[in-house]
Order: structure tokens, then sequence, then C-alpha cells
């Protein structure tokens, strides 16, 4: 038997999240506001030390395009959110446009849909137009 050895050695948790055994383990670091996936890191437990806060040993799998990767509010998985990030939105209670800047479910008071002029209200589908109101706006008489 060797006196050295070029493998590196791999911590192992406990069901108690504490490491059994010494060594080097991959973790999956969240934000721990939005607990959206951030990075990846190699970490060194001594024995009987957890995870670093916010960090996770199971490996995620990537999101597809149009998604973010979260952890699940039990912790205890991975899940994907819906990302609309720097996309338009607009209110469909003032038509007013805005970027949208945090990933989930679209509020119910946004709609992707650009509305064609000024006189459009929202019906809850889509937009229309309102022809009394934009008549007398533009002093045309049906």
């Amino acid at each position: 038997m060797s006196n050295y050895s070029t493998d590196i050695e791999t911590a192992k948790l406990g069901e108690d999240g504490l490491s059994e055994k010494a060594g080097w383990t991959t973790v999956y670091h969240v934000d721990q506001s939005k607990g959206e996936y951030q990075s990846a890191s190699m970490e060194y437990l001594i024995l009987g030390v957890g995870l670093p806060a916010h960090s996770y040993p199971d490996k995620p799998e990537l999101p597809p395009a149009g998604k973010a990767l979260c952890r699940a509010a039990d912790v205890k998985s991975w899940e994907f959110s819906p990302d609309h990030r720097g996309q338009t939105v607009y209110s469909t209670e003032t038509r007013q446009e805005q970027t949208v800047t945090q990933f989930g479910e679209l509020p119910d008071n946004v709609t992707q849909l650009k509305p064609e002029s000024v006189f459009d209200t929202w019906d809850g589908k889509k937009w229309v137009t309102d022809c009394i109101f934009a008549c007398e706006r533009s002093s045309i008489r049906i």
C-alpha cells in the first residue's frame, strides 16, 4: 500500500446535514431573499460541519429558456419558475408600459399585449377601443 494518494477526499453528509467524513463537496448556492440559484462551488467540510448558509448538496437540472431556477419553498428540491425579466408588460388599469424585473408569475394587473391607443380598455382578455370616448375626443360624430 502506498503512502500517497492522488484522489480527492469526498465529504459525506449525514442525515442531520453535518459531515460524517471530512472532504470536498460541490454545493449549490441560492440568493437568500429570492431563493434563486446563484452559483456552485467546491467546499471543504471538516468533520461535524454542515454546508454554508443558503447552499444545498443536490445538483439542480438547468431550466429551459424562459424559466428561472429556484429552491422550492420547502427547500427540499429545485423548481422552475416563469422568468419574464427584461420583457415589456402593460398595466391593464393605466396602460402604463413597464419592464419586468422579478421572476415568477406575472401579476393579474399586467399583460404582454400592447394597447393600440389611449382609448383602449382591458376587458379581461384583450384591449378594446372605447369608440364612443375616442370619437368624442377626436370630434368625430357617428
